[in-house]
């Protein structure tokens, strides 16, 4: 059985977005790639950040990126 992580003391969005961090942060990095220029949290956040954006999909997204 899993621990629920610890609710932040503020429901503001910052203390939110720290929690998700902190969660991504403990998500292995099994990535092989000698040269890893973008640590997993970061582009997990910027998954979210995407998603919490207008768009309602990455692809979505894509499509009208180009």
């Amino acid at each position: 059985m899993t621990m629920a992580p610890k609710l932040p003391q503020s429901l503001s969005t910052p203390s939110l977005l720290s929690q998700v961090r902190e969660t991504f942060q403990a998500i292995p990095d099994h990535r092989q790639a000698v040269k890893i220029r973008i640590t997993l949290p970061d582009a997990l956040m910027s998954g979210l950040a995407v998603f919490s954006l207008k768009f309602p999909s990455l692809l979505k997204f894509d499509e009208q990126r180009q």
